[in-house]
């Protein structure tokens, strides 16, 4: 490692993240915070943990500006992206996704995301429309995974 590249401090003897950037910093269990920390506290574009295999990614970001990263980032922003055409999945190991996120959208409790539902007109005042509306909803509500 040049000297320039700085930080590493596994057991703590100089740099906490109070100042300056760290490049890598892992505390021993009783010392507190951080156990395992990287980045800088300069406004930097920082991927922070990337993990990958041939057929996909996944990577924490903290963004330094709007857009970056994700569309809709802000500065401070934090977040995990995959890779495009893949799912980001939440649950326990071994059980059914309890959250799964792709291009598509979003899903609860196992069901697959789907494309976002048409929008849900405001129904007529009768009986035949409020059934339409209620049936809309009834499978925008299914199909995010809520109900069965």
């Amino acid at each position: 490692m040049a000297k320039e590249a700085g930080g590493v401090y596994i057991g703590a003897e100089e740099r906490t993240l109070a100042v300056g950037s760290s490049l890598l910093e892992v505390v021993a269990p009783g010392e507190g915070d951080p156990l395992y920390a990287f980045g800088a506290v300069a406004a930097y574009n920082l991927r922070g943990t990337l993990m990958r295999n041939n057929t996909g990614t996944i990577q924490a970001f903290v963004s330094s500006g709007a857009n970056t990263f994700l569309t809709g980032t802000a500065q401070g922003d934090a977040g995990f992206n995959c890779t495009a055409g893949k799912s980001l999945h939440l649950g326990a190991a071994g059980k059914t996704s309890m959250v799964r996120v792709s291009e598509l959208g979003a899903a609860v409790n196992g069901a697959a995301p789907v494309a976002k539902a048409a929008e849900i007109a405001s129904p007529a005042e009768t009986t035949a429309a409020l059934k339409t509306a209620v049936d809309a909803l009834r499978v925008a509500v299914k199909n995010f995974g809520i109900t069965a």
